[in-house]
């Protein structure tokens, strides 16, 4: 009996670490807030760093962090405390592997000094898992110049390298290249290696350390420039330098096994098709192995999640996306993104799409592997049925080992969808983009009034359904695969 009860308690122990949760919400407010990085706490709950502004155009950036329990729930919340500090952008959150419940805060403080001089510093602050400062220690740079970290790596549990941008202030910001800085967790800065190109500016963008050629890689060069792969050893001597393929924006790279990365990112370069995602499988030498190109619909744009887009998951690899983008609105477009989640295989095949969204915009900018198998994706969001109110706030979506939420709320304003019609509005004609998992399906249209007003039989990704014939107005679309829906919502046709 004694056996048995062990077992059925190990049993119970297991499922309740396993079990998998999900959720997709946001955190309103009076503020401006902004998200950057997350990690998951050992007890399962979540940690976000970004940022907070009062919207009055005066006040200063703040470096912000939340907890949030495993249903998404907002437990507690940290404001950086020293009045006037301005922190500018990224603010990145580091779990020390040998210090449990204990948090470093990556964030860079930007000020006037009395004597008219700009000064910067990078600013690590330890933090305790109730989110309490332990202590905090500053790192310098000189005057007039600025830094503003982009991505960390952790290397054998004792090191941690930070790459950041570089600029001059003369007397605006000016960029010049970037630098990456050596650290050890008490923390002391330990090396620094700087890279200043001579005829153009530098975008850093990722940082990895591999272990089959022990060299710290850092990336840089988007923007239809070569990308570019600079290997140091450990102490920051320079190895060598690499090319790789060009990416456009919102690049990534990512640990992948011990011999490999993945470099994902935005390109354009499929005849008539406007930007969109690629994911390349690289070996320890930075030679290219196998790629992946993959859009929705040859008039729409899916770019890349911003900071972070692309995690491995047990065999499987995710990729977030921001589909139906338009840059000619940035920051506040008028209408809606959906978050797509590209579940891969190990040899580089799509297995589904999930959208999310759909009811705002939307731009994803950091996704992690969860201890249950799923994923978290971190970001902000912005609702343009209010456009006097320029907020954006922040918003969480964990999804399970499947890339699936598995409850959704009666008052969800958001959809979940594998299947929905872009460019919504539209005018002339609609695409209807259905999930790769779902190699048949059909699409059925609706007026306001319920009355069928036509049905498509599809059989590929995307189809083009020309809508010039339906008056103008608002319809409800259906989607089903195998006596299931799989998508639905409103589609608005509007005027020229």
């Amino acid at each position: 009996m004694r056996i048995l009860t062990i077992i059925l308690a190990i049993f119970i122990e297991c499922n309740s670490v396993y079990a998998q949760s999900s959720f997709f919400t946001y955190y309103p407010s009076n503020t401006y807030e902004y998200s950057y990085s997350a990690i998951e706490t050992l007890e399962g709950y979540f940690i976000i760093t970004g940022l907070i502004q009062i919207p009055d155009g005066n006040s200063p950036e703040q470096a912000y962090t939340m907890k949030i329990e495993q249903s998404g729930e907002k437990i507690s919340e940290l404001i950086e405390p020293i009045a006037g500090d301005t922190t500018m952008n990224n603010v990145f959150i580091v779990a020390p592997p040998q210090e449990p419940n204990n948090y470093f805060l990556i964030t860079n403080k930007f000020y006037l000094s009395q004597t008219g001089e700009y000064c910067q510093s990078v600013n690590l602050r330890r933090i305790n898992d109730d989110l309490q400062i332990i202590s905090s220690k500053s790192f310098l740079s000189n005057p007039n110049n600025y830094i503003l970290p982009q991505a960390y790596s952790i290397v054998e549990d004792s090191v941690l390298y930070i790459l950041s941008s570089a600029f001059l202030y003369l007397p605006n910001f000016q960029p010049i290249g970037w630098s990456v800085t050596k650290y050890n967790f008490e923390p002391d800065s330990l090396a620094t290696y700087n890279y200043y190109p001579t005829y153009y500016s530098s975008v850093p963008f990722g940082l990895l350390f591999n272990p089959k050629s022990n060299s710290i890689k850092c990336f840089d060069g988007m923007g239809y420039l070569s990308t570019l792969v600079t290997n140091l050893n450990k102490n920051l001597n320079f190895i060598n330098t690499a090319s790789l393929p060009s990416l456009v924006t919102t690049a990534c790279a990512s640990y992948y096994t011990d011999s490999s990365y993945l470099l994902t990112g935005v390109v354009n370069n499929l005849l008539n098709v406007k930007q969109h995602l690629i994911i390349h499988k690289i070996n320890s030498g930075d030679e290219v192995l196998k790629n992946l190109e993959y859009y929705n619909s040859q008039d729409t744009i899916l770019y890349g999640g911003a900071v972070k887009n692309t995690v491995v998951i047990g065999d499987k690899i995710f990729v977030v996306g921001n589909y139906n983008v338009n840059p000619s609105q940035w920051p506040w477009q008028n209408s809606p993104t959906w978050i797509q989640i590209t579940r891969i295989d190990s040899g580089l095949n799509i297995i589904d799409h999930h959208f999310y969204g759909g009811d705002a915009f939307y731009m994803p900018y950091n996704i992690i592997a969860t201890s249950d198998g799923g994923a978290l994706i971190t970001g902000n969001r912005y609702d343009y049925h209010y456009p006097d109110i320029k907020k954006y706030h922040i918003f969480a979506l964990k999804v399970n080992s499947e890339g699936l939420i598995t409850e959704i709320p009666e008052d969800a304003s958001w959809q979940i969808s594998d299947a929905i019609v872009c460019p919504n509005p539209g005018n002339e004609y609609f695409d209807a983009i259905v999930g790769i998992q779902h190699p048949t399906s059909t699409l059925y249209v609706y007026d306001m009034n319920g009355k069928l007003v036509f049905k498509n039989k599809l059989n590929q990704v995307t189809s083009r359904i020309k809508t010039g014939s339906l008056p103008y107005g608002t319809y409800l679309y259906k989607f089903v695969s195998k006596n299931k829906v799989i998508g639905n919502g409103k589609w608005i046709k509007m005027r020229d």
